[in-house]
């Protein structure tokens, strides 16, 4: 941050993850009955929140390197402000007033807080200079994280509502992250207590659960057969065979997880659907 700006492009990587590693944090450290309705949620999407989750990051860094970049910044605003001033009464004034000022802010926000400051940075510089962006999407969605932990749900829709319409936008009908999304949803308007508001978006979450996994397993059946039938092919050409196999191993192993996560997400959604 001290090289490139405060809200330099190069910066916004660094805001999400700290934004992010405050708000698992958080939710670690939250009263139990502070996190029943976040913890409901995770039981509801299972494994895929978790997959969801790595490939929102990006296979970035983890959450304690985050917390590196953000001490590394910390200290190098410091450094840079401290030779900047002259020497005197006036750079112990001011280390004083910093003094008090970190300890003041540790006092008065939370991690919570702290998280949303990052993330709404992040925020702000991806809406400079970025149109619609699976990175916009990601942030959108951790403030929208954020204010639902905060019991502010009137923000968690509203963020989770612009995240899902920019992702709209960008990926095919049936990507598992809309099923998310329309899932988060429907979870924030169940705990708004707004259960009928909250059906279209669960049957939407299941439509597209069905259709992918539709669709995965035509994939897998076309694997199949296409396998077979360049096998006698191949047969003179032992390199060229084993690569081959191992290439539609490794395909149909990646659909057939991805099935076996989407089936039991749509099965959940479709218990959930029903109390509603």
């Amino acid at each position: 941050v001290s090289h490139y700006g405060e809200l330099a492009l190069e910066c916004v990587n660094a805001y999400y993850q700290y934004g992010r590693a405050l708000l698992y944090k958080a939710q670690e450290e939250a009263d139990p009955l502070v996190s029943v309705p976040k913890k409901e949620g995770d039981s509801q999407q299972g494994s895929d929140k978790d997959d969801s989750v790595k490939n929102a990051v990006n296979g970035e860094s983890s959450t304690a390197s985050v917390s590196s970049s953000a001490e590394q910044h910390g200290s190098s605003n410091n450094q840079d402000e401290a030779a900047d001033d002259v020497p005197g009464d006036n750079e112990e004034d001011e280390e004083g007033n910093d003094g008090e000022n970190v300890a003041e802010a540790d006092e008065d926000e939370s991690d919570l807080d702290l998280a949303w400051k990052m993330l709404d940075v992040a925020r702000a510089i991806a809406e400079k200079h970025w149109g619609d962006s699976m990175e916009k999407v990601d942030i959108l969605s951790a403030l929208a994280e954020v204010a639902l932990e905060r019991e502010d749900i009137e923000t968690s829709l509203s963020d989770y509502q612009k995240a899902l319409t920019i992702l709209e936008r960008m990926v095919e009908p049936d990507s598992r992250h809309i099923a998310e999304l329309n899932f988060r949803i429907c979870l924030c308007l169940e705990i708004g207590s707004k259960p009928q508001e909250a059906i279209p978006y669960c049957q939407k979450a299941i439509s597209v659960c069905k259709s992918r996994v539709q669709r995965l397993l035509n994939e897998v059946k076309s694997l199949g057969e296409s396998a077979t039938s360049s096998a006698p092919a191949e047969l003179d050409d032992g390199i060229q065979q084993s690569s081959s196999e191992f290439q539609n191993d490794k395909l149909l192993t990646d659909k057939e997880a991805e099935i076996e996560t989407l089936s039991g997400l749509c099965g959940d959604l479709e218990k959930k659907a029903s109390p509603i």
